[in-house]
């Protein structure tokens, strides 16, 4: 059974979820984070106050759990399917799936449901353990509003998650479906977008359990030949290498086949003139955990910095995920800006694009829904085996739908010449509404200025034109038609 880890200080106010001290907020001193191979600092009593809350109990002196073996694995997951009721994908001809749902492949699927199988926690403990993080992850409020001033360094709004042994296996076991098929889903679009980009070499910031890094493996199989995942965590990093020993063990043509993985605790520097040195540069779901506005704008242009083609964020497309990305946007901009400035400076020929917006914005202007209380987001739909339905969302179906915000950039080297003509298209940023011979389509980027707009579509359009648009849903890119009978309306106020 898995024990918690205690309090560990990795800045200001660092705390384990489920560890013993869970009432107790530390006000300590911030320093930097224990490399991969270090225990944390113990803390004293003066850099604690107690809180009137009550401390969650948790069972004392478990044994640690052992090293994943692949073939412990494979036995637990063969158990479980010989005792399983529920089937994964619904009865025969009626399936659950649609192209809007994410699913975790099958050799995935068996990995993580026979990792947290062997784990041997307590199917209720764990059920509590991850109801506890799901409520703590989108709670908290990470930026209030990052039109305001930037706040002094050192400053943060909410207290940092420790990711220990329980916090880290009950991230895997509610969160991990949505974190693959939100990358997949990017991945996907960035494929689309750019058919000739085979990266070869990929760094995933706060890659947790790999969940982005089997992602990106999986879509670019044929090309990609080492990754990189930067995690703090230790117990993540070994969660996440119990994860890939499973997918190698499933099968000698699955994704990781030829790719090396190497693990860091803090992101790689660049040498003076040095080329940056990854192809793609995944943050998913982890800028939300840097809760320093300087730092995490410092990391934002860090990782710029480590691009070589593509660079993907991705948040929770609730309010504080969006301000994420928008801000994200807003100092990528600046960066472009004020490298053109100085290439321009020192030649007279006008400096090319540093960037190229790829998805899902039409345009490189402001989003027009920044510092509005509409976040600018997509859906999704993942599917939960039924070994991983600890939420009591997915309990009937396995399925669980959330919102997404991402950014997808690219330096000009990347984008072919034959990708661009699809980049400047509006796109649906909110659910089409069907009437009797019309249809209402929400844009972002049909109007002139750029802004959000209503578009109907009628009817009499064309045929052609008329199928084309019952087939466009939230999130997918609108082709200008010949003809449009409806003009483009002031959308409503955001």
């Amino acid at each position: 059974m898995l024990h918690g880890k205690g309090l560990a200080i990795v800045g200001r106010q660092t705390f384990g979820l489920f560890s013993p001290l869970r009432g107790l907020r530390g006000r300590a001193r911030a320093r930097p984070v224990a490399p991969i191979d270090d225990e944390p600092e113990a803390i004293t009593d003066k850099e604690i106050f107690v809180e009137p809350e009550v401390v969650v109990p948790v069972h004392h002196n478990p044994p640690p759990p052992p090293p994943a073996d692949p073939a412990a694995i494979a036995a637990a997951v063969k158990h479980r399917r010989a005792t399983e009721l529920t089937p994964f994908h619904g009865d025969a001809g009626h399936s659950l799936i649609d192209r809007k749902t994410a699913s975790l492949p099958e050799w995935l699927r068996d990995t993580v449901v026979g990792v947290i199988t062997q784990s041997q926690l307590p199917r209720k403990i764990l059920k509590v353990d991850c109801r506890k993080l799901h409520e703590f992850l989108f709670s908290r409020e990470v930026v209030p509003n990052v039109q305001k001033e930037v706040p002094a360094a050192g400053s943060g709004f909410a207290p940092e998650l420790h990711y220990g042994a329980r916090e880290s296996l009950a991230h895997l076991a509610s969160r991990y479906p949505v974190c693959y098929g939100s990358a997949a889903a990017v991945f996907a679009e960035v494929r689309l977008r750019l058919p000739h980009f085979a990266p070869s070499q990929m760094m995933d910031f706060g890659s947790g359990a790999g969940a982005a890094t089997l992602a990106a493996a999986a879509q670019w199989q044929q090309s990609m030949t080492s990754a990189t995942c930067v995690e703090t965590s230790n117990d993540m990093t070994r969660l996440a290498e119990s994860v890939f020993d499973g997918v190698r063990a499933a099968g000698e043509s699955g994704p990781l086949t030829g790719v090396d993985i190497h693990h860091r605790s803090l992101i790689p520097g660049l040498r003076t003139g040095q080329d940056p040195p990854y192809h793609l540069v995944v943050a998913s779901f982890s800028l939300c955990e840097i809760t320093d506005t300087r730092l995490r704008r410092t990391v934002i242009q860090s990782l710029w910095s480590l691009t070589s083609g593509c660079l993907v964020l991705v948040e929770s497309g609730n309010r504080q995920g969006f301000a994420l990305i928008d801000e994200a946007r807003s100092v990528l901009a600046e960066h472009a800006e004020h490298t053109a400035a100085s290439k321009a400076s020192d030649v007279s020929a006008a400096p090319p694009a540093e960037m190229q917006m790829i998805s899902p914005c039409p345009h490189m202007g402001t989003c027009p829904r920044a510092g509005t209380d509409t976040p600018c987001h997509f859906p999704l739909r993942a599917e939960y085996p039924s070994g991983m339905r600890f939420l009591g969302q997915e309990e009937r179906h396995g399925l669980r739908s959330e919102k997404l915000s991402y950014l997808v950039l690219a330096r000009p080297d990347a984008v072919g010449a034959e990708s661009t003509t699809s980049f400047g298209h509006p796109r649906v940023v909110g659910p089409p509404r069907q009437r009797a011979g019309h249809i209402y389509f929400e844009l972002c980027g049909h109007a002139p200025d750029g802004g959000v707009s209503e578009v109907v579509i009628p009817r009499s359009v064309g045929k052609s034109e008329w199928v084309d648009a019952k087939q466009r849903s939230w999130g997918d890119t609108f082709p200008p038609y010949s003809k449009l009978h409806g003009s483009a309306k002031a959308s409503r106020p955001e």
